[in-house]
C-alpha cells in the first residue's frame, strides 16, 4: 500500500536537542511532499509555540496541543477543549499543591503562566502572566501544561469526566487536556478528511503521547534517542534526532 502521509512529533523527533530543524530532515521532507505525500506534525506544543517550525516546514496536517486541535493547512477541522469551568476548578486545584511549579493553560485566546517564563524557552516567551485566582477564565482551553509529580496528577484528574493526563518522560511536565485530545485521535481525524487509510500513514515519535499513534499507522517508526516503551511498540525505528533519524528512514525506505 502506496504511502499517502507523513506525521512528525516535534521535540525529541523533528527537532535536535537544540530545538533546531536540520535541513536535512527539511530536504527530505520536502522531495516527499513533491512525491505527493502529505505532510504532517503532531505535537504537544500548541500552534503559537510551534510557529518556528512550522514556518520552515510548511506542514499539510497540524496536530497542535496534543491533539486539540487539527487543522489541514490554514483550516481548522476539530478541537476537543476544555470548558472555561473545568480550566477554573483545575487552576484552584493546582494552586492549592505545593509541589507544583510552574502552570501554563493554554486557551483558545492564547497562553498564559503564573510565573514569568525564563528567557531561553523562547517558543513559549508569548505566554501572558496571569493570577489565575484573581482573573477566571471565561472561555475554552486547550490543555493545562504543568510543572508537578505525575501521580498527584493523575490523582487530580481522576475527579474530573473529561480530563486525561499525561506525563513527559524525563521532564518534570504533565498534561491535562480533554480525553478526546490525543494525537492518534487527531490524526484519525485528519486522515479520515483527506480520504488517507491509516496503514499508508508514517509516524514518528519518542515519547509516551506518540505510542497510540505509532501502534495504529502502517509505519510507527520510533526514534533511537525514545523512550523504551515506545521502541517497544513501535514497528520501525531509526537514528536519533541528533542525528536526523527522520531523513535518514526516509531517505532508506521511502526516497531510494
Amino acid at each position: 500500500m502506496p504511502i499517502k502521509m507523513i506525521v512528525c512529533d516535534l521535540d525529541k523527533t523533528l527537532l535536535r536537542s537544540d530545538g533546531t530543524v536540520s535541513q536535512y530532515n527539511l530536504d527530505a521532507l520536502e522531495k516527499c511532499r513533491r512525491m505527493g505525500i502529505k505532510i504532517g506534525i503532531a505535537t504537544a506544543r500548541t500552534a503559537l509555540s510551534s510557529k518556528r517550525i512550522t514556518d520552515a516546514l510548511s506542514p499539510n496536517v497540524s496536530i497542535t496541543s496534543g491533539g486539540a486541535v487539527v487543522k489541514i493547512g490554514d483550516e481548522s477541522i476539530y478541537a476537543a477543549t476544555l470548558s472555561a469551568d473545568t480550566i477554573n476548578t483545575l487552576l484552584t486545584r493546582l494552586m492549592a499543591e505545593k509541589t507544583v511549579g510552574f502552570i501554563n493553560p493554554h486557551t483558545v485566546k492564547g497562553s498564559f503562566s503564573n510565573l514569568p517564563i525564563p528567557e531561553e524557552w523562547k517558543d513559549y516567551s508569548h505566554a501572558e502572566i496571569r493570577d489565575f485566582a484573581k482573573d477566571p477564565f471565561t472561555w475554552d482551553g486547550e490543555k493545562i501544561a504543568v510543572e508537578m509529580p505525575f501521580d498527584l496528577a493523575q490523582n487530580i484528574a481522576v475527579d474530573f469526566c473529561d480530563v486525561e493526563t499525561i506525563a513527559f518522560s524525563g521532564e518534570g511536565w504533565v498534561q491535562f487536556a480533554h480525553k478526546n485530545a490525543t494525537k492518534y485521535n487527531g490524526l484519525k481525524i485528519a486522515t479520515e478528511h483527506l480520504g488517507i487509510d491509516l496503514k499508508q500513514v508514517v509516524a514518528f515519535g519518542d515519547d509516551n503521547n506518540d505510542i497510540e499513534m505509532l501502534t495504529k499507522t502502517g509505519y510507527g517508526v520510533a526514534m533511537a534517542n525514545g523512550i523504551d516503551a515506545v521502541k517497544k511498540a513501535a514497528k520501525y525505528q531509526c537514528d536519533t534526532n541528533d542525528n536526523d533519524g527522520i531523513a535518514r528512514w526516509l531517505q532508506e525506505n521511502v526516497l531510494c
